[in-house]
């Protein structure tokens, strides 16, 4: 039985933005656990058991820290239309490095999801981002926050 699920599936884009950090991967069996399973069992419509999907749309967006330059920070995966298929993607991520770092990525990773949900192009459906992540994001200027002269 899933927790507060609705009468009918929910149509909709749903974007897990995880940390790929090993600090992170410490902890993704509760991550999987207490957020994964019930956000895709809500998505779903019921128990992950049930077959096939439903209409709604999964994606995986992963960052890491700086620490993994020249490589990218960012990745994506999907888009993923059952349940099943987020869970195993998911467990074939490596998390890996943020030793040296007490960021990580998050700004970039969230910009990358934008662009996944303009990829997408179903704005008829609602939009949804879970971010997993035990690391704050890098101090960003993102123009027009703060007034000319006090940043």
């Amino acid at each position: 039985m899933v927790v507060n699920a609705p009468d009918s599936p929910v149509q909709a884009q749903v974007i897990f933005a995880i940390e790929a950090t090993a600090a992170n991967g410490a902890y993704i069996g509760e991550l999987n656990s207490n957020y994964i399973i019930p956000t895709l069992e809500y998505f779903h419509g019921g128990a992950l058991e049930e077959p096939g999907g439903n209409g709604s749309v999964y994606c995986i967006v992963t960052y890491r820290a700086a620490d993994c330059i020249p490589s990218l920070p960012i990745a994506t995966y999907g888009p993923y239309h059952t349940p099943q298929n987020v869970l195993e993607a998911v467990e074939k991520i490596q998390f890996i490095g943020g030793h040296a770092e007490s960021k990580a990525c998050l700004t970039e990773a969230m910009t990358t999801a934008l662009a996944c949900f303009e990829e997408l192009g179903r704005s008829e459906t609602s939009s949804h981002v879970l971010i997993l992540c035990c690391s704050p994001p890098y101090s960003a200027y993102a123009g027009g926050m703060a007034p000319p002269g006090k940043h």
